[in-house]
């Protein structure tokens, strides 16, 4: 084989692969899940590319976390995790505010989401009663907050909002 021709193979070859990586269809739903959401009971999260704020039906900011993981389970499901930086106390004092009070700053959350369509979504934060509420590590958090352990039975249904 010539040098022109071995060559060519080799730019035919590479040009296949860079087409096929870069065509092929996935299931991630990252896209779609960030965004505003604001649910039947005005519970409401914004997700962005480096974390999620959850604001309860008054407006107070109950959770906020950076470091925002989205691992997709379909194309209409998947999880969110955030490592943890202010939480609401009953009070109304946020833990940034008093983080020495909270051993779940600087932690891991999860929250799942599931019937994801462009304009709605059903969202709901770990947490069942004796649980955890957070993790110290991202793995761990992955292996704890999930269905079959019991961490998510209730949702809030959610639409897009501006």
């Amino acid at each position: 084989m010539n040098k022109i021709t071995k060559s060519l193979l080799i730019m035919l070859v590479a040009s296949l692969c860079f087409i096929s990586f870069s065509c092929q269809q996935t299931e991630s739903n990252e896209l779609f899940v960030y965004g505003n959401w604001t649910s039947t009971t005005s519970v409401s999260y914004s997700i962005g590319l480096f974390g999620i704020t959850m604001k309860d039906s008054s407006g107070n900011k109950t959770y906020s976390g950076s470091n925002l993981t989205i691992i997709p389970y379909s194309a209409t499901a998947g999880m969110i995790f955030i490592k943890l930086t202010s939480a609401l106390k009953t009070n109304g004092v946020t833990y940034t505010e008093l983080a020495s009070e909270s051993s779940d700053i600087g932690n891991w959350v999860g929250f799942l989401y599931k019937d994801l369509t462009s304009i709605s979504l059903s969202i709901k934060k770990a947490s069942k009663s004796s649980g955890k509420t957070s993790m110290s590590t991202l793995n761990e958090a992955i292996s704890e907050f999930s269905i079959d352990n019991g961490y998510f039975s209730e949702f809030d249904y959610c639409y897009r909002s501006l």
